[in-house]
């Protein structure tokens, strides 16, 4: 059996595969105390919330046949979409509703297709590049590209801060924005050095990204506004030319079968309207990997929370305290 390209990079070595195989074969041997690889906290409050919901479910002979016998449309869950939306709205006054956002199965899913959608070669042979303004970076990116020579970083300024720590700090000054850059992407916090960009390199990457009509991708998993496991005082961020990814209870109290859902907010421009974004990602995630095993956990999963979002959006707490479900310490 002979593989294309795209089979011979997807079924050799890869970072993330890497990465989470050695965790999964640790965790399979036991014995060792697990530190890593993004297993959230037990919280009891959060397992009770979800075991309420899950047993609301199953008491539903409606919403348990609409769960396991009727599929979501693409973009996602229409009642899970549209609290999602109302809920932004009402803690950040962001003017977005259910259309700027969709779900996928994963990060690793959803910046496999963004970094593709806005990278790799061109109409007329040219061909554009992921800019990383902060590296280091997040390991799980460098396999995501289909085509070779995908990123393009810069190197960070170091600050001296006390005696025996340091911050990275973005170069602005060493940034060029050239026609072959696609898209630029930051992580916040940065896996793995814990940094967290500062609200003003953020909105200076944005003005950059917007001077030159491209989109700046962030990258909240851990951040702000959820799961917000972060120990530093930072403002969420969304505009008309960001793409915010982020999970939807990274670390709060998932369980082990819904753990790879997030959702990324999608942006009105520069495709004028985002439901080329929604159809794009969802239409391909069928054939796409890492996480493609997931893609039913991600019906169940919103069936579950839309239970929480929708009776009182003013209870779900945005800033609680769950840095108490992770060994993080981002700054």
């Amino acid at each position: 059996m002979k593989l294309s390209k795209f089979g011979e990079k997807f079924s050799g070595d890869a970072g993330i595969l890497s990465l989470m195989d050695d965790l999964g074969n640790a965790m399979a041997e036991g014995g060792m105390i697990m530190m890593g690889g993004g297993n959230p906290g037990s919280i009891p409050e959060i397992e009770s919330v979800m075991r309420e919901q899950m047993q609301r479910l199953v008491d539903d002979d409606q919403a348990l046949r609409k769960l396991i016998g009727i599929y979501d449309p693409p973009q996602g869950k229409k009642d899970f979409l549209k609290a999602l939306a109302a809920l932004l709205r009402k803690e950040f006054g962001w003017d977005i509703s259910s259309e700027n956002i969709c779900l996928t199965n994963g990060s690793q899913a959803a910046f496999f297709m963004l970094f593709n959608m806005f990278a790799g070669e061109c109409e007329g042979g040219t061909k554009r590049k992921i800019l990383l303004p902060m590296a280091p970076e997040y390991i799980g990116y460098a396999d995501l590209g289909l085509s070779d020579d995908f990123f393009v970083s810069v190197r960070p300024r170091i600050e001296c801060v006390g005696e025996n720590l340091f911050k990275y700090r973005v170069d602005f000054d060493n940034i060029s924005i050239t026609e072959d850059i696609g898209a630029i992407c930051i992580s916040r916090p940065t896996n793995p050095t814990g940094n967290v960009l500062t609200d003003e390199e953020v909105n200076g990457l944005a003005e950059l990204a917007k001077e030159h009509d491209i989109p700046l991708i962030v990258d909240s998993a851990y951040g702000v506004p959820f799961p917000c496991m972060i120990y530093t005082d930072v403002e969420p961020v969304w505009n008309e030319n960001i793409i915010v990814n982020h999970p939807v209870l990274k670390g709060s109290g998932k369980s082990s079968s819904i753990c790879a859902d997030e959702c990324t907010f999608a942006v009105e421009t520069p495709f004028k309207k985002t439901a080329f974004i929604h159809r794009t990602i969802w239409q391909n995630q069928l054939s796409l990997p890492p996480e493609i095993t997931m893609l039913e956990f991600t019906h169940i999963f919103t069936a579950i929370i839309t239970g929480v979002l929708s009776p009182s959006i003013s209870a779900v707490p945005f800033q609680a305290n769950s840095k108490a479900g992770t060994s993080h310490a981002y700054q």
